[in-house]
Protein backbone atom coordinates (compact mmCIF):
# COMPACT_ATOMS: atom_id res chain seq x y z
CA UNK A 1 0.00 0.00 0.00
CA UNK A 2 0.87 3.69 -0.04
CA UNK A 3 2.76 5.31 2.83
CA UNK A 4 0.94 8.11 4.65
CA UNK A 5 2.90 10.68 6.68
CA UNK A 6 1.00 13.29 8.71
CA UNK A 7 2.40 16.21 10.72
CA UNK A 8 0.52 18.48 13.10
CA UNK A 9 1.63 21.44 15.18
CA UNK A 10 -0.58 23.19 17.70
CA UNK A 11 -0.46 26.97 18.22
CA UNK A 12 -0.67 26.50 21.99
CA UNK A 13 0.35 23.79 24.44
CA UNK A 14 -1.93 20.75 24.57
CA UNK A 15 -2.80 18.40 27.35
CA UNK A 16 -3.65 15.68 24.85
CA UNK A 17 -3.50 15.12 21.11
CA UNK A 18 -5.08 12.04 19.55
CA UNK A 19 -6.15 10.74 16.16
CA UNK A 20 -9.31 8.73 15.61
CA UNK A 21 -8.81 6.33 12.70
CA UNK A 22 -12.08 5.09 11.20
CA UNK A 23 -12.34 2.33 8.58
CA UNK A 24 -14.55 2.76 5.51
CA UNK A 25 -18.27 2.82 6.17
CA UNK A 26 -20.13 -0.47 5.77
CA UNK A 27 -21.91 -0.03 2.45
CA UNK A 28 -23.77 -3.32 2.61
CA UNK A 29 -26.05 -2.36 5.48
CA UNK A 30 -27.90 0.63 6.85
CA UNK A 31 -27.07 3.02 9.63
CA UNK A 32 -28.23 0.51 12.25
CA UNK A 33 -26.09 -2.29 10.84
CA UNK A 34 -24.55 -4.08 13.81
CA UNK A 35 -22.57 -6.70 11.91
CA UNK A 36 -19.96 -8.38 14.07
CA UNK A 37 -17.51 -7.98 11.19
CA UNK A 38 -17.57 -4.17 11.45
CA UNK A 39 -14.22 -2.74 12.54
CA UNK A 40 -14.56 -0.10 15.28
CA UNK A 41 -12.70 3.22 15.10
CA UNK A 42 -9.27 3.29 16.70
CA UNK A 43 -8.07 6.23 18.81
CA UNK A 44 -4.32 6.79 19.04
CA UNK A 45 -2.71 9.23 21.50
CA UNK A 46 0.21 11.02 19.83
CA UNK A 47 3.05 12.60 21.77
CA UNK A 48 5.03 15.50 20.29
CA UNK A 49 8.58 15.11 19.06
CA UNK A 50 11.36 17.28 20.46
CA UNK A 51 10.62 19.96 17.83
CA UNK A 52 6.99 20.26 18.92
CA UNK A 53 5.46 18.47 15.93
CA UNK A 54 2.99 15.63 16.28
CA UNK A 55 3.71 12.97 13.68
CA UNK A 56 1.87 9.89 12.48
CA UNK A 57 2.64 7.45 9.68
CA UNK A 58 1.03 4.29 8.39
CA UNK A 59 0.60 2.13 5.30
CA UNK A 60 -2.78 2.54 3.61
CA UNK A 61 -4.51 -0.60 2.39
CA UNK A 62 -8.12 0.70 2.36
CA UNK A 63 -10.12 3.92 2.57
CA UNK A 64 -9.84 5.66 5.92
CA UNK A 65 -11.10 8.72 7.80
CA UNK A 66 -8.73 10.50 10.20
CA UNK A 67 -10.02 12.97 12.79
CA UNK A 68 -7.71 14.87 15.18
CA UNK A 69 -8.79 15.39 18.79
CA UNK A 70 -7.26 18.28 20.72
CA UNK A 71 -7.57 18.97 24.43
CA UNK A 72 -6.08 22.07 26.06
CA UNK A 73 -4.64 22.15 29.62
CA UNK A 74 -7.90 23.84 30.66
CA UNK A 75 -10.07 21.03 29.27
CA UNK A 76 -11.16 22.93 26.14
CA UNK A 77 -11.72 21.32 22.74
CA UNK A 78 -12.17 22.89 19.28
CA UNK A 79 -15.65 24.12 18.36
CA UNK A 80 -15.51 22.54 14.90
CA UNK A 81 -14.53 18.95 14.26
CA UNK A 82 -12.08 18.55 11.39
CA UNK A 83 -11.58 15.29 9.58
CA UNK A 84 -9.77 13.99 6.54
CA UNK A 85 -11.14 11.25 4.30
CA UNK A 86 -8.56 9.37 2.27
CA UNK A 87 -9.56 7.17 -0.63
CA UNK A 88 -7.16 4.38 -1.57
CA UNK A 89 -7.08 3.45 -5.26
CA UNK A 90 -5.67 0.03 -6.05
CA UNK A 91 -2.49 0.04 -8.12
CA UNK A 92 -2.79 -1.98 -11.32
CA UNK A 93 0.05 -4.07 -12.65
CA UNK A 94 1.84 -2.65 -15.70
CA UNK A 95 1.02 -4.07 -19.12
CA UNK A 96 3.39 -4.66 -22.06
CA UNK A 97 2.48 -5.52 -25.64
CA UNK A 98 4.69 -6.54 -28.55
CA UNK A 99 3.97 -4.64 -31.75
CA UNK A 100 6.47 -6.47 -33.96
CA UNK A 101 7.51 -9.09 -34.83
CA UNK A 102 4.04 -10.61 -34.63
CA UNK A 103 4.74 -14.12 -35.89
CA UNK A 104 7.24 -16.93 -35.44
CA UNK A 105 10.13 -16.72 -37.86
CA UNK A 106 13.28 -18.47 -39.02
CA UNK A 107 16.46 -16.40 -38.66
CA UNK A 108 20.21 -16.69 -38.97
CA UNK A 109 22.27 -17.18 -35.78
CA UNK A 110 23.92 -13.74 -36.14
CA UNK A 111 20.81 -11.78 -37.08
CA UNK A 112 19.84 -8.49 -35.38
CA UNK A 113 16.12 -8.10 -34.73
CA UNK A 114 14.14 -5.01 -33.80
CA UNK A 115 11.52 -5.77 -31.16
CA UNK A 116 9.00 -2.95 -31.05
CA UNK A 117 6.74 -2.76 -28.01
CA UNK A 118 4.51 -0.51 -25.99
CA UNK A 119 3.72 -0.52 -22.28
CA UNK A 120 1.51 1.40 -19.92
CA UNK A 121 0.90 1.73 -16.19
CA UNK A 122 -1.40 3.87 -14.07
CA UNK A 123 1.58 5.41 -12.21
CA UNK A 124 4.48 5.15 -14.64
CA UNK A 125 6.95 2.74 -16.25
CA UNK A 126 10.32 2.85 -14.51
CA UNK A 127 12.13 0.03 -16.30
CA UNK A 128 11.83 -2.25 -19.30
CA UNK A 129 13.85 -5.38 -20.06
CA UNK A 130 14.26 -7.75 -22.98
CA UNK A 131 14.33 -11.31 -21.63
CA UNK A 132 15.62 -14.02 -23.98
CA UNK A 133 14.97 -17.74 -23.51
CA UNK A 134 16.23 -20.85 -25.26
CA UNK A 135 13.39 -23.32 -25.65
CA UNK A 136 14.11 -26.92 -24.55
CA UNK A 137 14.57 -29.65 -27.12
CA UNK A 138 12.76 -32.15 -24.91
CA UNK A 139 9.07 -31.64 -24.23
CA UNK A 140 8.32 -30.84 -20.61
CA UNK A 141 11.70 -29.27 -19.81
CA UNK A 142 11.68 -25.60 -18.75
CA UNK A 143 13.19 -22.93 -21.02
CA UNK A 144 16.65 -21.57 -20.21
CA UNK A 145 17.05 -17.82 -19.62
CA UNK A 146 19.89 -16.63 -21.84
CA UNK A 147 19.82 -12.95 -20.83
CA UNK A 148 17.78 -10.11 -19.38
CA UNK A 149 18.93 -6.75 -20.72
CA UNK A 150 17.55 -3.37 -19.74
CA UNK A 151 16.05 -1.36 -22.60
CA UNK A 152 16.93 2.36 -22.68
CA UNK A 153 13.74 4.41 -22.32
CA UNK A 154 15.32 7.88 -22.43
CA UNK A 155 12.91 10.64 -21.52
CA UNK A 156 10.05 8.13 -21.37
CA UNK A 157 11.14 6.88 -17.94
CA UNK A 158 8.21 7.17 -15.48
CA UNK A 159 5.79 7.92 -18.32
CA UNK A 160 2.32 6.40 -18.16
CA UNK A 161 2.67 5.19 -21.77
CA UNK A 162 5.90 4.00 -23.36
CA UNK A 163 6.70 3.05 -26.95
CA UNK A 164 10.22 1.82 -27.65
CA UNK A 165 12.37 -0.64 -29.62
CA UNK A 166 14.65 -3.30 -28.16
CA UNK A 167 17.57 -4.78 -30.09
CA UNK A 168 17.78 -8.58 -30.07
CA UNK A 169 21.30 -9.51 -31.18
CA UNK A 170 21.33 -13.26 -31.75
CA UNK A 171 25.10 -13.26 -32.29
CA UNK A 172 25.52 -12.93 -28.49
CA UNK A 173 24.27 -16.47 -27.98
CA UNK A 174 25.74 -19.81 -28.96
CA UNK A 175 22.94 -21.06 -31.17
CA UNK A 176 23.08 -24.05 -33.43
CA UNK A 177 20.87 -24.87 -36.37
CA UNK A 178 17.43 -25.77 -35.13
CA UNK A 179 17.73 -23.88 -31.83
CA UNK A 180 14.50 -22.23 -30.78
CA UNK A 181 14.62 -18.91 -29.00
CA UNK A 182 11.74 -16.97 -27.47
CA UNK A 183 11.77 -13.54 -25.91
CA UNK A 184 9.66 -11.37 -23.65
CA UNK A 185 9.34 -7.73 -22.67
CA UNK A 186 9.32 -7.27 -18.89
CA UNK A 187 8.28 -3.89 -17.50
CA UNK A 188 8.37 -2.57 -13.92
CA UNK A 189 6.33 0.32 -12.54
CA UNK A 190 7.77 3.13 -10.42
CA UNK A 191 6.28 2.24 -7.06
CA UNK A 192 9.05 2.63 -4.49
CA UNK A 193 7.33 0.52 -1.83
CA UNK A 194 6.65 -2.64 -3.84
CA UNK A 195 7.27 -2.39 -7.58
CA UNK A 196 4.96 -4.42 -9.79
CA UNK A 197 6.27 -6.33 -12.81
CA UNK A 198 4.57 -7.59 -15.91
CA UNK A 199 6.08 -9.91 -18.48
CA UNK A 200 4.78 -10.46 -21.97
CA UNK A 201 6.11 -13.70 -23.50
CA UNK A 202 6.43 -13.31 -27.22
CA UNK A 203 7.49 -14.88 -30.44
CA UNK A 204 9.77 -17.80 -31.08
CA UNK A 205 12.60 -17.73 -33.61
CA UNK A 206 14.32 -20.74 -35.11
CA UNK A 207 17.99 -20.56 -35.93
CA UNK A 208 19.00 -21.53 -39.48
CA UNK A 209 22.46 -22.66 -40.59
CA UNK A 210 24.71 -19.98 -42.09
Amino acid sequence: GSHLHLQFRAQTALQRFALTISPPENRTGGADDSSSDAIPPQTLTITPDSDGWYRYQTVLEADVTIQPELLSPHGLTPDDDQQCRIRVIADRAPVARIISPTEEMAVEPNQLLDVKFEAHDDHGIAKAELVVYEEPREAGDPPTILSAEEIPLGDQVNSLHVAATAKLDLSKYTLSAGSRVSFAIRVTDNRAAAPEKAERTLRETESLPL
